[in-house]
């Protein structure tokens, strides 16, 4: 149990079936280990030897650092269970690659190989995990949890997600599930309102890109962000700016406000929603179906990074 400043238990969205004595690296490598476990079987039955990799690292600053070495260890165990040889090549997409906006800095990268040619597969991930015992303490002694203390603060979660990219009419076996037509990078000056205002100079930028590639509005906007007040309104802004592409009316949907910050592993799960609300039919109980939806994040260090995902039917690019 961890207290916060007013001598309160820390409030978190964690998965309770883990012991929570275990470090930021043990528990972000198992979410990662779960996730990369899904998309083994569409690598093997592929038929390639090897696939890129492109994975976010979890934001460094507030807590702990999670190991990278004892993550990448262990999906390759996973990769050499899942039968087959497959081998996983791992790329740095950025040294800002770091934190929510990572997943589409890595993204963004992925892209870009896949436009080079020469594979046929690319692999995108993120994991993290803001619920460990020190990135707890960490975050209250900065005052950034939800509390008395700070009514506008975050409520840390975790999590993981990957994505196997492909070519548009590369041929595979696999059914695409969702087309990335765009992906834009920016950074933001004053993050978090840090040595002047936050002004949401970066998300307008992300934003003004993405839209002059379309001619339609998307159907919803999914954020990867936190509910702290600074984010809400920094959307608002770059809103504004850029109503020509937001849903009307509008719709935004926040992973932080179902399943907590899960830091780095927020970007990626925000795509895997996003695909997931492309393939949902009219069943009871499930968010109604979208055929286009715009997605983004931006890490604590100003990173930011977004882009649009269509049905495979409106996909135009990749």
């Amino acid at each position: 149990m961890v207290l916060d400043a007013t001598g309160e238990p820390v409030r978190a969205s964690l998965f309770r079936r883990l012991a929570q004595v275990l470090s930021r690296t043990e528990r972000a490598e198992f979410w990662a280990r779960r996730a990369f476990s899904e998309v083994v079987p569409t690598l093997v039955s592929s038929g390639i030897s090897a696939v890129p990799c492109f994975v976010a690292s979890p934001q460094l600053g507030l807590g702990p650092a999670v190991d990278l070495r004892v993550v990448h260890r262990s999906l390759t165990d996973v990769a050499r269970r899942g039968g087959g040889t497959l081998a996983l090549e791992w790329h740095t997409s950025s040294p800002a690659a770091t934190g929510r906006a990572g997943a589409f800095i890595a993204l963004h990268a992925a892209l870009e190989l896949l436009a080079r040619g020469g594979c046929p597969l690319v692999l995108v991930g993120a994991f993290d995990s803001c619920v460990d015992p020190a990135t707890l303490r960490a975050l209250s002694d900065a005052n950034r949890l939800l509390g008395r203390r700070n009514p506008d603060g975050l409520l840390p979660g975790e999590g993981a997600a990957f994505v196997v990219l492909t070519r548009a009419h590369q041929g595979s076996s696999v059914p695409a599930l969702g087309h990335v037509t765009n992906c834009a990078l920016a950074r933001e000056p004053h993050p978090r309102g840090l040595g002047g205002p936050y002004v949401a100079a970066g998300l307008t930028d992300i934003l003004r890109e993405l839209r002059q590639e379309r001619r339609d509005r998307v159907d919803v906007v999914i954020s990867a962000q936190t509910g702290e007040g600074c984010y809400g309104r920094g959307f608002s802004y770059a809103y504004l700016r850029n109503t020509a592409l937001m849903p009307e009316p509008l719709c935004v949907s926040t992973l932080g406000a179902s399943l907590g910050d899960a830091g780095a592993g927020a970007g990626a799960m925000a795509l895997v929603v996003a695909v997931a609300g492309l393939q949902a039919g009219p069943v009871p109980g499930r968010p109604p179906r979208h055929r286009s939806a715009l997605v983004y994040g931006e890490s604590d260090d100003g990173a930011v990074g977004g882009c649009i995902i269509e049905t495979v039917a409106q996909g135009r690019r990749r």
